[in-house]
């Protein structure tokens, strides 16, 4: 009817009411909600005629033991109470408000709903653990029934702490910091109780000046900032930081309701629920939890986990390649060599360090046991000691092997150093050389001309051109000298038609090479001498790899002067590749070298932790022990 009225879920009363008008004029108030505060409003119970009778402190005494055990056993209670009038003018004026609801009642019965732990909760807790993450349930459920359910999933530990809401609020900072690291629940939670426990953790919204603090506990009486600001939670900036040089910890937090916001808001990770969640509550969050799993949240762990390692092996990729690059220009132009790498040969360089560095690198999946080790501070380095380690090595085995290709290659390979010319063409010239003074002559003395080149060395280059032969001379005598001997002769004989770039051709089809294996030895960052596990799932890696290969051998054979290449012999081009696949070699005999990663790059536990508040429940009529219903991170 018009006059009937169905109140939602009061956070402050903890119960949830109807009020209903009979036909014959009375009215009759029923409500539900968290055992202990209804009980304690009831004042009557109805016998076994349906009568109601006076609750004594002997009956009340029976009933709260009842309720223990049901809690005990992970069962929800509820209490159910109605309340009689037997005209609607007795109502209060404001009932429409405010329902009478929470004096003089009469208890009906109490009900335990339980819901059991769906399978992966258990694993995906334990899995959450082991990896370093501190699971924790705030929860507006009674402390025993908290405490039960946290136990049979593994959040409650046996030195772990369960606490409610209302001490919870009343302690100080310092008192709080003293048990933080043990609290695993919060029973009796407030919608304020979860942030409040996030912002203490992060730091996240800690009035930092007087002026902010005033703000913040304007509405709390008696309360001064020069007597209290260090007493009242969540604490105030500078008594936080002291009590943390290191910063605060790293906090996700799931939630639901339009309450979480503010909690969600504050966390460093705010996840939200895609199937119970509210709008609000997910425009709050980082992420949305499609399925409402848990562990869907342990999959986004391992994946932000992956995440950070594929940007640490892009940037050990990196660094190497211009490092090397880098080194090997400057040393090359200081020593007075042709750029060993060219601008458009270094563009190239670029592209395989840059873009197809980071589609391989930036593309490995997560692995199991990426949920196997501690969580880093805030304050961890980039690089770590052991991606210094594969740094170091592989960027002295490639600038070692580069320099002796760039000041010794052309001798181990019987080529001409630097850029020289494969092909000559004659220009037109009636010049003749004395090939026994080497000088220009008259055609007394003069049996060397321009078209002598064509008899020697036709299609031929510098290799031929500065050959020392048999020269005929104009009295018979033999004469050995080269072409080159001759003054002036290239200047003004020949012209190069067609260049030599084959000694910076090796160097750079070598560097490219040393960068295809790296990658290879990149996708590990620490002591795993197998490189190659995994790789036959990641398509766009060996995609990347194979890519890069066809598009070397396209660019090394057709590049010409465009890219200052030369065509390699079969030979050259399987003496490159075996080079630069030393560098596997490198990488694994690099993780031979003792290094491991700081200590205090991890999180202990014991003072620190990346902390996961589990979402708390709005009602006592709603499933609330999240973990059920999978609702906890």
């Amino acid at each position: 009817q018009k006059k009937d009225k169905v109140f939602a879920f009061n956070s402050g009363k903890k119960r949830s009411t109807a009020v209903l008008h009979n036909a014959n004029g009375s009215v009759r108030i029923y409500c539900k909600g968290a055992s202990e505060w209804v009980l304690k409003d009831c004042t009557m119970l109805l016998d076994r005629f349906g009568n109601p009778t006076l609750l004594t402190e002997e009956k009340r005494a029976f009933i709260e033991k009842h309720i223990g055990a049901m809690a005990s056993r992970a069962l929800r209670t509820l209490v159910l109470a109605h309340k009689d009038y037997s005209k609607a003018s007795e109502l209060p004026a404001n009932w429409m408000e405010n329902p009478p609801d929470n004096t003089n009642l009469i208890f009906d019965c109490v009900v335990g709903i339980i819901d059991p732990l769906r399978s992966d909760v258990i694993d995906a807790v334990r899995t959450a653990q082991n990896a370093g993450v501190v699971v924790r349930m705030v929860t507006g459920d009674n402390v025993a029934t908290a405490s039960a359910i946290a136990r049979q999933c593994g959040i409650l530990t046996p030195d772990g702490l369960a606490i409610e809401g209302p001490n919870f609020r009343k302690m100080t900072p310092q008192e709080l910091d003293a048990i933080l690291p043990r609290i695993q629940v919060m029973a009796r939670s407030s919608p304020d109780d979860k942030y409040l426990l996030v912002t203490r953790l992060n730091g996240h919204g800690i009035p930092a000046t007087k002026e902010e603090w005033v703000e913040k506990f304007k509405d709390r009486e008696g309360v001064t900032f020069e007597n209290d600001r260090d007493k009242l939670l969540p604490g105030f900036r500078d008594e936080w930081e002291a009590s943390r040089p290191e910063g605060g910890d790293v906090v996700g937090v799931t939630g639901d309701g339009t309450n979480d916001a503010p909690a969600l808001k504050a966390a460093d990770v705010g996840l939200s629920m895609g199937i119970t969640g509210t709008k609000v509550a997910q425009g709050a969050s980082d992420i949305v939890i499609l399925d409402d799993k848990f562990s869907s949240i342990i999959r986004a762990i391992s994946w932000g986990r992956a995440v950070f390692d594929n940007i640490r092996k892009f940037l050990q990729f990196q660094l190497t390649v211009n490092l090397v690059a880098l080194l090997i220009v400057f040393i090359g132009s200081v020593a007075g060599f042709d750029p060993p790498l060219n601008a458009v040969q270094l563009l190239w360089v670029n592209l395989v360090m840059d873009t197809m560095g980071a589609l391989a690198l930036g593309t490995e999946a997560p692995t199991p046991e990426l949920l196997q080790r501690k969580p880093y501070k805030r304050q961890a380095s980039l690089i770590s000691r052991p991606m210094w380690r594969n740094i170091v090595c592989q960027s002295t085995f490639q600038l070692v092997l580069l320099l002796i290709l760039l000041f010794d290659g052309a001798n181990l390979f019987g080529i001409e150093e630097g850029i020289s010319c494969a092909k000559y063409s004659i220009k037109s010239s009636s010049l003749l050389w004395n090939p026994i003074t080497s000088a220009q002559a008259n055609s007394t003395y003069g049996t060397i001309s321009c078209k002598s080149f064509n008899t020697f060395c036709k299609d031929e280059g510098y290799s031929c051109l500065k050959a020392t032969r048999v020269l005929p001379t104009y009295n018979g005598v033999e004469v050995r000298k080269s072409l080159e001997d001759m003054t002036d002769y290239t200047e003004k004989c020949l012209t190069c038609s067609t260049k030599d770039y084959t000694h910076g051709t090796i160097i750079f089809n070598t560097f490219i090479f040393c960068q295809v294996f790296n990658e290879y030895t990149a996708r590990k960052l620490g002591d795993d001498m197998n490189m190659f596990s995994g790789i036959a799932g990641n398509y766009i890696f060996l995609f990347v790899s194979i890519f890069t290969v066809f598009s070397q051998v396209f660019l090394v054979e057709v590049g010409g002067d465009a890219l200052q290449t030369t065509p390699l012999t079969l030979i050259q081009w399987l003496i490159t590749i075996g080079l630069g696949a030393g560098g596997l070699i490198v990488g694994a005999l690099m993780r031979l070298i003792p290094i491991k990663d700081d200590p205090n790059s991890f999180f202990d536990h014991k003072q620190h932790s990346n902390y996961v508040v589990a979402g708390a429940a709005k009602s006592d009529d709603e499933v609330a022990a999240l973990l059920h219903n999978d609702k906890v991170v």
